[in-house]
């Protein structure tokens, strides 16, 4: 594919490069790497734009880095979510057996949860609870009027599990926070910004430089010191342009429909027969969707750029604190 303006010349296509993908960006930086690379461009006068753009395949090699934060990130929010049924358990287990031994002094135990295990959903964030969970377990470890009324409900068990599943979450958490200090210091939008300008110089460039091989007449000069075939390489170039071009309006297409598919949920959305007043639901189709979500990002089939920036720092205070809550030295 050449495309030629109205003078007869040849022009390169140019891809809206803020609309790609960073993985997309990788490989169409690659891509247009390998084309040029093709022909004799060492005596042309864009050699120096593309040894510009060939520096930059550490740009590449880091848009290309996947270290499963998204999964880890999954793997949290499902260990959280069983921390907190577990302790929702047990505190019905325990307004169960309350009933079952009304004379029973059950006060220190319940002092316990109301201070450690109470409102768990408002927690600012999982260091918070981790440490109102941490909490507890020190109270029934030091705690012997606790350990007593545990031990005579036989409720020792559901305590341990609690204890294990934490651990679980602690564990996760940290796996988390590791891959992420791992992470590249540089933004994302910043190397495609660089990628972006090195492909659009190199670009420029190669029309300038089939501009001046042309001789007077407009035909090519078989006397010119450059050598490469620029009809050939625009060709090249073009298909590739016109290929992600393609890719982003269907993606556009794509997404248009969805967000058109959504706004007509909302405008039609009225409760069916059943939904109204059901209090276990409320709430729960929110839940299940950012599940959903968590695991189609865990599976690789779902991926957005700008959750990927902002995960970059999302964890800092985590980095510098343990889930103790004691300061790293």
């Amino acid at each position: 594919m050449t495309n030629v303006t109205n003078n007869g010349n040849l022009e390169i296509i140019r891809v809206p490069q803020s609309r790609l993908l960073k993985r997309e960006m990788a490989d169409y930086a690659e891509m247009t790497i390998g084309i040029v690379q093709k022909h004799d461009h060492q005596t042309s006068m864009f050699n120096l734009l593309y040894n510009d753009l060939f520096a930059k395949k550490r740009y590449i090699e880091i848009l290309r880095l996947d270290y499963g934060i998204d999964s880890e990130r999954f793997k949290i929010y499902r260990r959280k979510s069983k921390l907190k049924l577990n302790i929702s358990a047990f505190k019905l287990k325990l307004r169960l057996l309350s009933k079952d031994n009304p004379d029973m002094d059950l006060h220190p135990l319940d002092n316990a949860i109301n201070k450690h295990l109470r409102y768990l959903d408002r927690a600012k964030n999982d260091k918070e609870l981790t440490q109102k969970v941490a909490g507890f377990m020190d109270v029934v470890e030091n705690n012997e009027e606790v350990q007593e009324i545990i031990t005579e409900l036989n409720m020792l068990e559901d305590v341990m599990i609690i204890q294990a599943v934490l651990k679980e979450f602690v564990e996760a958490v940290e796996k988390r926070i590791s891959l992420l200090a791992k992470r590249p210091s540089i933004k994302t939008q910043t190397l495609i910004r660089g990628l972006a300008t090195s492909i659009e110089n190199l670009h420029k460039a190669i029309e300038v430089a089939y501009l001046l091989s042309l001789s007077a007449d407009g035909d090519v000069d078989p006397d010119a010191a450059d050598t490469v075939d620029y009809e050939t390489l625009i060709g090249e170039l073009n298909e590739l342009n016109a290929s992600y071009n393609r890719s982003i309006t269907i993606r556009m297409h794509n997404n248009r429909r969805k967000a058109e598919q959504k706004e007509k949920e909302k405008e039609g959305g009225e409760p069916t027969e059943g939904e109204e007043g059901n209090i276990e639901n409320d709430g729960a189709d929110e839940d299940y969707a950012e599940e959903d979500e968590l695991e189609m990002q865990a599976m690789g089939l779902y991926y957005d750029d700008a959750m990927d920036d902002e995960l970059e720092g999302e964890l800092s205070d985590e980095l510098g604190h343990n889930l103790n809550g004691e300061a790293n030295v």
